[in-house]
């Protein structure tokens, strides 16, 4: 994959947590925009490691994650 930001190759790899990771839109004096905001779950939760494909890039300090396979509704039970 190349860089969105630059064009160059980026390095392949995942992103993990041994918690659940999420994105979450902010308002720019960094307070969550909730209810009714963007909030993705990156990872799956639980208590192993979570993780999902992601790509680096090493020149502009850049990530892109892609969270295709992972639901976005879960049941804690």
């Amino acid at each position: 994959m190349n860089c969105p930001v630059c064009g160059k190759e980026m390095k392949k790899g995942t992103l993990w947590s041994n918690r659940t990771v999420f994105f979450e839109e902010r308002q720019d004096d960094g307070i969550a925009l909730m209810p009714g905001g963007v909030q993705v779950k990156l990872t799956p939760p639980g208590l192993h490691v979570n993780e999902c494909i992601a790509w680096c890039c090493s020149d502009c300090k850049k990530i892109v994650a892609d969270y295709a396979e992972i639901p976005q509704k879960w049941s804690l039970f």
